[in-house]
């Protein structure tokens, strides 16, 4: 997707993957400092959200539209 068409090039990637279970601890690497948080949401707390950026508004709308 283009997060912001006609004032910048960037594009953003949404990918939906199907995870059965956690391998390692996640959080991202601390040389590179990445903070990475894992937030499991039912649906329903999802749609309680209030989202406030188009990447994660599209991934909902594609998750609602194929039944993910």
């Amino acid at each position: 997707m283009w997060p912001s068409p006609g004032s910048s090039a960037e594009t953003i990637g949404v990918y939906y993957a199907e995870v059965s279970r956690q391998t390692g601890p996640g959080g991202g690497l601390a040389e590179e400092h990445e903070q990475i948080e894992i937030v499991h949401l039912t649906r329903e707390e999802l749609a309680r959200e209030k989202i406030r950026d188009a990447k994660t508004l599209v991934a909902m709308q594609w998750a609602q539209l194929h039944k993910a």
